[in-house]
């Protein structure tokens, strides 16, 4: 009886001793100054990309099955060759990571909300974009996943000296009247576009929608290039080669001939033109269908 009342005590002791570390890990982890790791971040992270990275705010961390990461005044340096010195500044940067995914070495981040964002796109004179990182190094982990994102306050300036471009881009992700309502892009541009003044405003589908190829894009927009104004609405099936289903698009402007810097093709010197109907792209053949418009005095329906 006596061994079996040690063992019993023993046990017990051990049960506490066990509770007691698990409330001191959870303690510790909970008083974790996590700001200790911004200098080993920034150093992995400058290592990978091979340009400056760092975290000046504070980095917290809310530990759970989808741990929830909050860094503040995040910035990458730029190209040695930009004008710039920076290439992105973010003044929050919140995203969650989906903790079970780890155990599988994949990163899966649930969502991702970039807030007061100074992106600095620009290509040198040569062409060479400021975006190219070169060649990415294996990894066993794969290409991180990302299933949401929301931008509040991002502002985006192109360069490209070759082109005669500088546009300034202003987009905040629009506020959802219900959790079922997709996310929509608002968007403001302003600058030069192939050196004429160009302005562009409206709202597009998420930037995550861009990557599905056959998912329906929904795009919105209405701007100027010039004295050439123009307005598309609808849906587009593969949106990085601008292919189309069921497009209103309209056009409108002074001379037909000024669109060859914009299209490409040489037109012949027109009176003001307004011109609109559905445009469709099959392969390298476009389709406009279903118009009606004018060229001077003339109806084209």
């Amino acid at each position: 009886m006596e061994s079996a009342r040690r063992r019993i005590s023993a046990w017990k002791i051990v049960g506490v001793a066990a509770v007691s570390v698990m409330a001191l890990t959870v303690v510790a982890v909970y008083l974790f100054d996590w700001n200790m790791l911004r200098g080993p971040i920034s150093r992995r992270v400058s290592a990978a990309l091979g340009r400056p990275f760092a975290i000046n705010g504070d980095l917290t961390v809310h530990l759970s099955f989808t741990p929830r990461v909050i860094a503040r005044d995040v910035v990458l340096g730029n190209a040695s060759w930009a004008a710039e010195p920076n290439m992105a500044e973010i003044g929050v940067l919140d995203f969650t990571v989906d903790a079970m995914s780890l155990l599988r070495r994949r990163i899966v981040l649930p969502g991702i909300t970039v807030s007061d964002a100074r992106v600095w796109l620009e290509k040198s004179a040569e062409g060479a974009p400021n975006w190219d990182f070169g060649q990415p190094g294996s990894s066993s982990w794969g290409t991180p996943q990302l299933q949401g994102m929301t931008i509040d306050r991002g502002h985006v300036e192109f360069v490209d000296p070759g082109a005669k471009t500088n546009l300034t881009v202003d987009a905040s992700t629009k506020e959802r009247a219900s959790a079922d309502e997709p996310y929509r892009l608002q968007v403001a541009a302003r600058g030069r576009f192939l050196g004429m003044s160009s302005r562009l405003d409206g709202e597009v589908g998420s930037l995550l929608e861009l990557r599905n190829k056959g998912v329906p894009y929904p795009i919105k927009l209405r701007g100027t290039v010039g004295a050439t104004r123009a307005s598309v609405d609808g849906i587009l099936v593969d949106p990085m080669s601008f292919g189309g289903e069921d497009v209103r698009f309209e056009l409108a402007g002074a001379d037909l001939a000024h669109l060859l810097p914009i299209i490409g093709v040489p037109l012949l010197p027109t009176p003001p033109y307004r011109l609109a109907g559905h445009l469709d792209r099959k392969g390298k053949v476009w389709t406009f269908r279903g118009f009606s418009g004018t060229v001077g005095a003339s109806d084209l329906a």
